[in-house]
């Protein structure tokens, strides 16, 4: 028989509302893990909760030095690498290396990814 592994939560973290987010009126953020407590969430960086309500202009903009993950929670939407759609339970891992500029074109409709 397998031993049961008991965990509990160490502490819960009240999340702000909604902001602006980079990419047009239609796109708002939830700053789940914040880049300025790295101490507190190592090895992660930042988690955004990005939300599309409408159309979404991504332009070109880099990436350097870490891994992006995107999760699809709500919708679908175009895969950054060109292949096809992501939907949630999908997962889409982009290694940055030293540095990639790429763009997350445009979008038109509702979706929610985690990334």
């Amino acid at each position: 028989m397998t031993p049961r592994i008991s965990r509990s939560l160490a502490r819960t973290i009240q999340l702000p509302p909604p902001a602006q987010g980079q990419f047009g009126a239609d796109h708002t953020v939830v700053d789940v893990l914040n880049p300025d407590a790295w101490a507190d969430q190592d090895p992660f960086i930042t988690l955004m909760d990005d939300r599309i309500d409408g159309l979404l202009r991504a332009g070109p903009h880099p990436h350097a030095g870490f891994e992006t993950v995107t999760f699809p929670l709500e919708g679908d939407m175009e895969s950054e690498a060109g292949l096809g759609r992501l939907q949630p339970g999908d997962v889409e891992w982009t290694t940055a290396g030293s540095g990639i500029i790429h763009a997350g074109g445009t979008f038109l409709g509702s979706a929610r990814s985690a990334e």
